[in-house]
């Protein structure tokens, strides 16, 4: 894990160049447990210097995706989901006016959900290294979870204060943000970082990725009703 998430920032600095970007996880419970989920990448704060990038193909000699390079990559995401039995109606936008991507999917049930997102991660996987699989998310007896097993992972901060700083500084400036939302009112929450919204029937959780990867910020999240 500690080695695909090193490549993973590596290469997303050969993308951005040090851009800012924001990374969003929605899911849409329904009582029976199906829903929707969203997943959504924001550069659009660095749309301007990303646009120049990609016009010049390259960054002191880096070569950098096209669109069309892009599009594949999202195309073959679609179709990896598209394949998971219990996803439906997969969709994908890709906005390179303000560098704003998603893919939206129906689930039937929670074994979908988390094949969904261990695709997504399989997906643009840029290491040699298989992944492995986890489950991130539960649905039973009133509770849903948001589970965070990979937190034995974490880098320690003598691990992350030796990394390179544009590096530290692309994950300090990256921000994940989870929302979940429910036809029941939520009456307890785990995670203390997380906020209840005032028709008690969503919860939102924030933070950048130097903190989840660090352990001083968890996803994790046991949500009742």
């Amino acid at each position: 894990m500690k080695k695909f998430l090193q490549t993973t920032f590596l290469f997303a600095i050969l993308i951005s160049f040090t851009s800012c970007f924001d990374v969003t996880e929605e899911v849409k419970m329904n009582a029976n447990g199906s829903g929707e989920l969203r997943l959504n990448i924001d550069l659009s704060q660095s749309k301007g210097n990303l646009a120049g990038y990609m016009e010049a193909g390259e960054i002191n000699g880096v070569e950098i995706p096209s669109k069309a390079e892009i599009k594949k990559e999202i195309k073959k995401l679609k179709k990896a989901l598209s394949k998971i039995k219990g996803i439906s109606k997969v969709k994908a936008k890709s906005d390179f006016d303000d560098f704003v991507f998603e893919v939206t999917a129906n689930f039937e049930n929670m074994k979908a959900l988390n094949k969904a997102i261990n695709a997504s991660v399989k997906t643009f996987n840029q290491t040699p290294f298989p992944l492995p699989r986890f489950k991130h998310f539960s649905f039973k007896e009133n509770k849903f979870s948001r589970l965070f097993e990979y937190t034995d992972e974490r880098f320690t901060q003598e691990e992350f204060d030796g990394m390179m700083s544009v590096v530290r500084y692309l994950m300090e400036s990256a921000k994940v943000v989870s929302i979940y939302r429910f036809e029941e009112s939520v009456k307890s929450i785990s995670n203390s970082k997380a906020i209840v919204s005032p028709s008690k029937k969503a919860v939102m959780l924030e933070g950048n990725i130097a903190e989840f990867a660090t352990g001083k910020k968890t996803l994790e999240n046991h949500i009742s009703f």
